[in-house]
């Protein structure tokens, strides 16, 4: 009953091409570019007072090393939860050589009315640290780190959701990004599946280094950034082609 030439989806989702074909009962699945850009955060930068990035990343390099961890897990979907952070955010709290200010969790308006949650909180002694452990509604990133402290870590983890804006986000800021993202495992500080001693390891690195390197790793952020941008050359021909695909209804037949 889906009445459609072609479906397109996310190089993330590739996984599921199958799956999609057998849905639509349509042949003509297509891996897309994913894109990012940086258009809505420049907004919300000066909305938050802030000229453009470079301005906000001058603020939040005053400090010596990140002095926060933030988790922003939507806590919508298994996907996407901070129960897992919030494992790596203790685990360090146990084990760390440095010891980090406060880790803000945002998006709880619900979970923390769950019983489970509530369970895990106590077998983690989240309950035990409460001038640590905060938890916080749904706030927009740059709202939240300018009310909870600017020079954050931020602290993820996804299930099959590789690719998501907050990453973007974060590196545009400028901000160290702990995360389980096998795309990226090469860019920001990457822990596999759910290591959380692993996890761990990385926050005490960001602790170190992240300043000391901060020049190279932004570069090298930015230069990502560019690869994912809607107006990439790359990019642009793919959308191009697939569009004029579908006006000359050219279907594929692979």
């Amino acid at each position: 009953f889906f009445d459609v030439d072609e479906i397109w989806t996310l190089p993330h989702f590739s996984r599921n091409v199958g799956y999609l074909k057998t849905l639509y009962n349509n042949k003509n699945v297509k891996v897309m570019p994913y894109v990012w850009d940086s258009k809505f955060i420049d907004i919300l930068l000066k909305k938050n007072g802030f000229q453009d990035r470079n301005d906000f990343i001058t603020e939040a390099r005053r400090s010596a090393h990140p002095k926060n961890l933030n988790i922003y897990e939507p806590n919508n979907t298994v996907s996407k939860t901070s129960l897992l952070p919030l494992a790596i955010a203790v685990e360090h709290r146990r084990h760390g050589k440095e010891k980090l200010y406060k880790c803000n969790v945002f998006c709880t308006e619900k979970i923390v009315r769950s019983k489970y949650f509530i369970r895990l909180c106590n077998s983690l002694d989240v309950v035990k640290d409460p001038t640590y452990f905060a938890f916080h509604k749904r706030l927009e990133i740059l709202n939240s780190l300018k009310l909870y402290g600017l020079n954050s870590i931020i602290a993820s983890h996804q299930l099959a959701h590789e690719l998501n804006n907050l990453y973007f986000d974060v590196f545009y800021l400028g901000l160290p990004l702990l995360h389980n993202s096998n795309i990226l495992s090469s860019h920001g500080y990457f822990f596999p599946e759910s290591d959380t001693i692993e996890a761990a390891r990385q926050i005490d690195m960001i602790i170190e280094n992240y300043n000391i390197d901060f020049d190279l790793i932004d570069n090298e952020n930015m230069n990502l950034l560019d690869s994912y941008s809607p107006y990439n050359s790359k990019n642009m021909s793919a959308y191009e082609e697939a569009i004029y695909r579908l006006v000359n209804c050219t279907k594929d037949s692979t």
